[in-house]
């Protein structure tokens, strides 16, 4: 009996992967035939940039490369240069057009001279920092630069953008705040435009102390663009010699203790039925907005709001955290949640890692909802719109729930926020303990004692005489 010879199988210009990506191998013409590239390649875009990054040639490999990379990338806080940094993406390599960008960042400014320096414009600034502080979180760096050119504009008098202002508005206003000279940014003028804004809060005194801390928020976040790590890299810049900035100091922030004005048993009562049993009221009906989900993804939807409030109140994690917890951080045999750095995520801090022990309860509630985050490897699953995915995973869950608590009396901007507050204090209430409180929140002890505390019953003076 003969050999027998099999027909390899050809490989297909293009698949898709497990979780919806496609991957193709690029076409080009040949002596007038159409062929295809060994390798595979994967199209991402994210913050307006775009890349083709290589695969490789092995289609199993290329696809679960591609699902990672589209995983990685769907963290808000996350980057092309953290991906290209990343131990897991080290295979890949770096197109062109991202190597060019790359080098640009470091090119000598139009007004550069070889051996001297030069008084630097704030966008000048701003652009070295972001090239530079790869060791800060995106978040981090953005809050930076906002506050640098929201002084740039303030004391310049630039209007200043607008929440609701459109991408092309926002982008002119950055335009014409970094045009202004790092220079103009004087001890005086930074003062006198404190002093101004403090001024128009009147005898509102709210009003006043909300200004003083938004005003100190500035100040400090503009004022980390001139860390000490960072002057090394501003070696051709002149720089003002003392840098005002860091001589402006922080005005002193109204009291920040939390006082309880919500019921939370009762919130909670009305949230299981209103996300987990799903029983909408008439004015639940009317808030439903227009949508082409199915019921299982409007299911879906309202079960992780539910999870969401349950681990705010029940751990006291923070928003972040929970949209960024994958599964393999529960652990259903310990009944612990593990808090740390993964491929996802940073937590906040380092007292912010830990384990957090988790009641029987709330660990029934996640195997119950387990079946329903269809969308590994996050816990809050991430709606599809389609075939495309968001790109802040989670974010409809937030910003809808969100409104429903506001509509139970809790105005807060975050008003998830007030949940964890309200764990902190009833910990405390319990336990007498700031330790405890700070311990349960991952917070250091000063902020458990200046913030989250408010629920301990206090001694009542009785005054004799004065029976009715």
């Amino acid at each position: 009996m003969g050999p027998k010879f099999f027909m390899q199988k050809p490989t297909p210009t293009e698949a898709r992967t497990r979780r919806g990506n496609r991957i193709y191998r690029n076409p080009f013409t040949l002596h007038g035939e159409t062929r295809y590239s060994d390798d595979f390649l994967l199209a991402v875009k994210k913050s307006g940039e775009r890349h083709r990054l290589n695969l490789g040639s092995d289609l199993e490999k290329a696809k679960k490369l591609a699902d990672q990379i589209s995983s990685f990338l769907t963290v808000p806080s996350h980057s092309f240069a953290d991906l290209f940094e990343h131990p897991d993406f080290q295979q890949l390599k770096k197109p062109r057009s991202y190597q060019r960008r790359l080098r640009s960042h470091y090119l000598a400014e139009p007004n550069d001279h070889a051996g001297a320096k030069h008084a630097p414009l704030i966008g000048e600034v701003i652009r070295r920092y972001e090239a530079n502080a790869v060791h800060l979180s995106k978040t981090s760096v953005v809050d930076a630069t906002n506050s640098l050119r929201h002084l740039a504009a303030a004391i310049s008098n630039l209007p200043l953008v607008q929440r609701n202002a459109t991408k092309q508005q926002r982008d002119q206003w950055r335009k014409k705040t970094d045009a202004v000279p790092l220079g103009a940014l004087t001890l005086s003028s930074l003062e006198e435009y404190r002093t101004a804004s403090i001024r128009k809060a009147g005898d509102d005194q709210l009003e006043r102390g909300r200004r003083i801390t938004t005003l100190n928020s500035y100040f400090r976040c503009a004022r980390s663009v001139f860390s000490e790590r960072m002057m090394a890299f501003y070696g051709d810049f002149d720089l003002p010699d003392p840098l005002p900035l860091r001589k402006i100091r922080p005005m002193r922030e109204p009291s920040r203790r939390y006082v309880s004005k919500i019921d939370v048993a009762e919130i909670m009562t009305k949230a299981k039925k209103r996300f987990w049993l799903r029983e909408l009221t008439a004015e639940d009906q009317i808030d439903l907005p227009p949508t082409n989900r199915s019921d299982a993804d409007l299911i879906r939807e309202d079960k992780a709001r539910f999870v969401i409030l349950l681990l705010t109140i029940a751990c006291g994690l923070r928003p972040k955290e929970m949209s960024r917890l994958t599964w393999e951080q529960v652990d259903f045999q310990r009944r612990q949640i593990h808090v740390g750095v993964t491929s996802y995520d940073t937590p906040k801090a380092r007292s912010s890692e830990c384990s957090i022990d988790v009641t029987p309860t709330v660990m029934a509630y996640l195997e119950e909802f387990r079946p329903y985050s269809i969308f590994p490897p996050f816990v809050v699953p991430a709606p599809r719109l389609g075939s495309k995915e968001p790109a802040k995973p989670g974010q409809i869950f937030f910003r809808q729930l969100y409104q429903w608590l506001r509509r139970q009396g809790i105005e807060s901007q975050n008003p998830l926020y007030i949940f964890r507050k309200e764990a902190g204090s009833m910990i405390y209430d319990q336990t007498d303990s700031y330790d405890l409180a700070a311990d349960f929140l991952r917070n250091d002890p000063r902020i458990a004692r200046e913030h989250y505390v408010g629920r301990r019953k206090r001694l009542e003076v009785e005054v004799p005489g004065l029976s009715i």
